[in-house]
């Protein structure tokens, strides 16, 4: 199979983000944005926003309500994550590593080669049997996430007829190369596929994906981690 091109994602700072959330929760939607007023339910938390700087409230308008008005057609998809090592104890975020980026591997030739370990997340129709191996039954283009966020979303999903199926793995992105690989579950441990709904108008919110990063210094290791 082709390899989808992953949509690349940008998300808020940390003080963008705390000001963007003090500012949702203190102002009615109508406030906001006109067109929000008709959106039946949104969810109250942080969001992905793909604008440059500009004023709060565009920003917020333009973050829930893609194009500008209010797609009863298209729905936004979220998610978080947190990498853990083998005995459970946090990495990232808010743990031993500031994030998942230029991170070292021994690889198979010998040596050490960095790479960023990134989160995807594909999203496939529930009747198609080919899965995320088959470009057919993708919805979008896989997704990938930046290694320096724990969280993100999708703001323009085709709102579902059936539950989409919600795959999220991690990727490691070879530093020297650009190569892209999916390594084994021996060494990434990500949970299952999650079966949603997406509701034109509304977020779909997959909470929080603990990843357990078992073995990041074998990860280029193809004999250990399946990733060459």
């Amino acid at each position: 199979m082709d390899e989808a091109k992953p949509v690349r994602a940008h998300v808020l700072s940390s003080e963008q983000e705390v000001s963007l959330q003090m500012a949702f929760s203190a102002m009615p939607l109508q406030k906001l944005s006109p067109e929000l007023a008709g959106w039946k339910r949104v969810r109250r938390g942080w969001l992905e926003v793909r604008v440059a700087r500009v004023g709060l409230l565009a920003t917020l308008a333009a973050a829930l309500v893609p194009g500008g008005s209010c797609a009863r057609d298209r729905g936004v998809v979220e998610l978080g994550w947190l990498f853990v090592d083998a005995d459970g104890e946090r990495l990232f975020p808010q743990g031993r590593l500031d994030d998942t980026c230029a991170l070292e591997s021994e690889v198979a030739e010998g040596g050490r080669v960095r790479y960023d370990l990134q989160v995807e997340l594909l999203m496939t129709r529930s009747e198609c049997t080919g899965g995320i191996d088959d470009d057919a039954c993708l919805v979008l283009s896989p997704l990938r996430f930046a290694c320096d966020t724990a969280r993100g979303s999708h703001l323009d999903v085709p709102a579902s007829e059936q539950p989409y199926l919600m795959t999220v793995r991690a990727v490691a992105v070879r530093a020297d190369t650009g190569d892209v690989c999916v390594p084994d579950a021996e060494c990434v441990v990500v949970p299952g596929p999650r079966t949603r709904e997406v509701e034109g108008g509304l977020v779909t919110d997959l909470q929080i994906y603990e990843i357990v990063l078992a073995d990041a210094g074998h990860l280029l290791d193809e004999r250990e981690c399946g990733c060459g």
